[in-house]
């Protein structure tokens, strides 16, 4: 156990409760990568309407790929599992796009 995960059990009758204490730095960036994600999709899905209402528009179509790009980054950080990674990237990215059509 390190200095920032500390661990606390408390007895109450028979009741055993543990409680972890996290840093301040570990929740900011916690919330950090949370708001880097909503932006990403935010930014994504912006390009994406912009480049497929225009599709003959090639910078329209860098600035999607590169959204793309950052928001796979960003929604894979952290997961070692590529075979359901990719299923769950499609999905995802589908649902983003297409919540409105039965594409979704």
């Amino acid at each position: 156990m390190n200095d920032e995960e500390k661990l606390v059990e408390d007895s109450m009758l028979d009741e055993q409760v543990v409680t972890k204490f996290v840093s301040d730095e570990e929740t900011l960036r916690d919330t950090v990568k949370e708001l880097d994600l909503r932006e990403a999709q935010i930014v994504y899905v912006n390009t994406h309407a912009r480049f497929f209402s225009n599709t003959a528009d090639v910078e329209a179509n860098r600035e999607c790929e590169a959204a793309r790009k950052r928001l796979f980054y960003l929604f894979t950080d952290g997961c070692e599992d590529a075979a359901w990674v990719l299923k769950a990237w499609n999905q995802y990215r589908r649902r983003l796009c297409y919540h409105h059509r039965a594409d979704s």
